[in-house]
């Protein structure tokens, strides 16, 4: 698969650590699912932090949250969250058996949904 591992890349932008740069614990399993559980975690941390650039991007071009764009507080406390729960997680299968759930889709859903509950407390 060959990605990048726990690792990712990308540096904090604007400010705060990106969850790509979390340090995340060595996963256990066979080599090969290890590497695919890495793969997953990191693209996953990617997506993360994207959710973050385009929640700024889209408050700096004045579009408000909504039921399709997320707040910045709230996409920063999804990516809070999954990134906690991936730092407990040393299981490389259990990364391969829910890899469907870490979309930056799944993400972005989360982020609104958390929108949504705030506005009606």
């Amino acid at each position: 698969m060959g990605g990048r591992g726990s690792g990712g890349g990308g540096g904090s932008r604007g400010g705060g650590r990106s969850a790509s740069s979390a340090k995340m614990p060595t996963l256990s399993g066979s080599s090969k699912q290890v590497s695919w559980a890495n793969d997953i975690r990191s693209n996953a941390l990617e997506a993360l932090d994207a959710n973050v650039r385009n929640a700024k991007k889209n408050r700096s071009l004045g579009i408000k949250p909504d039921g399709l764009h997320p707040s910045v507080k709230s996409a920063k406390e999804v990516r809070s969250t999954v990134v906690k729960a991936f730092q407990s997680q040393t299981s490389a299968k259990s990364f391969i058996d829910s890899r469907g759930s870490f979309t930056q889709k799944a993400f972005n859903d989360a982020a609104i949904a958390l929108d949504a509950r705030m506005k009606r407390r």
